[in-house]
């Protein structure tokens, strides 16, 4: 169990840092970086069309103040049907992995009053 979990946090470092993100034309998978950067308003990422495909994931890394909450809200068509949130460890970082169903084709991730100078990266993946 110890090493299936070594395993996978391993291949969250390897997304987020090492691998360039690559959006494929032949519609078999899409993995691409919405949010890549440092910010201190609400901000919204980039939109990915997804059309097809039935489930994807997002995965994050948030950096800031120890204990912040960072409040994001998925939408879809333009339309928020979702809201999560991942509070930052003693830290001051959270790694955030989850699955989502896709309701329409195109999907956009907001990111809410975050704390100041909250550093962010988000990829989306999805594959047939």
């Amino acid at each position: 169990m110890k090493k299936r979990k070594e395993m996978v946090i391993l291949l969250l470092v390897l997304s987020l840092f090492l691998i360039a993100p690559v959006k494929v034309g032949a519609g078999d998978f899409v993995f691409e970086k919405v949010m890549d950067g440092v910010i201190s308003s609400s901000t919204a990422a980039k939109i990915v069309d997804l059309r097809g495909f039935k489930e994807f994931a997002m995965v994050a890394r948030f950096e800031g103040r120890p204990g912040a909450k960072v409040n994001f809200e998925i939408a879809f068509n333009r339309i928020t049907l979702m809201s999560d949130y991942v509070r930052l460890n003693s830290a001051g970082w959270a790694n955030f992995a989850k699955i989502y169903p896709v309701y329409a084709p195109e999907v956009g991730i907001v990111i809410y009053n975050p704390p100041p100078r909250l550093k962010v990266k988000i990829m989306v993946y999805a594959a047939r």
